[in-house]
């Protein structure tokens, strides 16, 4: 008889699928690509360590050119690492994963217009334009993903 209840009861659907669904196609697509850059920036960087090969990365704005085991060239390839971590927490649904993607689009915010701000408004980043409707598309589901 008791087997018979639960037969009848509608299966639930665990925490991860629910955070995956919350999750908009559009941010699912640019999770992948910051994973997979990722992924790249550490193979570049060690490539450009061993052969001291120089090496251009962009992130943001911010622009290098160089060998990797210089402060910028850890900074960029650090950056683009922590990106490429968020967006696995995030698209993974792991519990930690929103509150580092809201970290990570505030700091694409502060990153966007530095560099704004740095070039004396030569040059206008979309990035921060970007990071707030990311930003607001997570408020949008933020009580969802923590029940």
């Amino acid at each position: 008889m008791e087997k018979l209840i639960k037969d009848n009861n509608p299966p639930s659907i665990s925490t991860t699928q629910k955070r995956k669904k919350l999750i908009p196609l559009w941010i699912k697509v640019f999770g992948w690509l910051f994973m997979l850059l990722g992924a790249g920036s550490i193979c570049l960087f060690a490539y450009s360590a061993v052969t001291q090969s120089p090496i251009s990365l962009q992130l943001f704005g911010l622009n290098y050119y160089g060998t990797s085991l210089t402060m910028w060239g850890i900074i960029i390839t650090g950056l683009m690492v922590i990106y490429g971590i968020s967006a696995f927490g995030l698209l993974f649904a792991q519990d930690w994963g929103f509150n580092a993607a809201v970290f990570c689009g505030f700091l694409a915010i502060i990153i966007g217009l530095s560099v704004t701000l740095m070039s004396g408004f030569r040059y206008i980043r979309l990035e921060p334009f970007i990071a707030g409707l990311y930003l607001i598309h997570l408020a949008k589901f933020r009580h969802d993903w923590s029940s």
